[in-house]
């Protein structure tokens, strides 16, 4: 075990502060998009997120699923989207291998953290990992655990 896993396991436990809840998990992120069908179909086709009602005939927004995570997609960004990799939304799946051969039928660009192309990483603790854009340019972390 590494000193770094090691001190991560004594390290002491800091209490919530008076007042807030203790039992909050993530429930959803939305993304500004061009063309939210469009975003759907990269999500579903790729990554098989789950495509929600969303109650409404006439809105621009769609809701996906992941497990108990939703991702909103809220249409009429119009400007460009400009964002480092450091932030990203990240996706954890089953067959890396299988998502960057459909990546690469599709002809999707993805690579290392550094920008290497079709260059899958593995961090310190195990996990393999990509990144790629979205077609808005938001950046996506996919990996898989060992």
């Amino acid at each position: 075990m590494s000193l770094i896993f090691a001190a991560l396991l004594l390290a002491p436990v800091t209490p919530p502060a008076p007042n807030v809840p203790t039992e909050a998990i993530a429930n959803h992120l939305s993304l500004h998009v061009a063309n939210p069908e469009r975003s759907v179909e990269f999500y579903t086709r790729h990554f098989g997120l789950e495509r929600l009602p969303t109650g409404s005939t006439t809105s621009t927004t769609r809701w996906l699923r992941a497990g108990s995570f939703e991702l909103h997609l809220v249409g009429g960004r119009t400007a460009p989207v400009s964002t480092p990799r450091q932030l990203h939304l990240a996706l954890r799946v089953n067959d890396l291998v299988a998502v960057t051969a459909g990546l690469d039928a599709d002809r999707v660009q993805w690579g290392d953290f550094a920008g290497a192309q079709r260059v899958a990483q593995t961090r310190a603790d195990g996990v393999k990992q990509i990144y790629l854009q979205d077609p808005d340019g938001y950046w996506v972390e996919v990996n898989q655990a060992p």
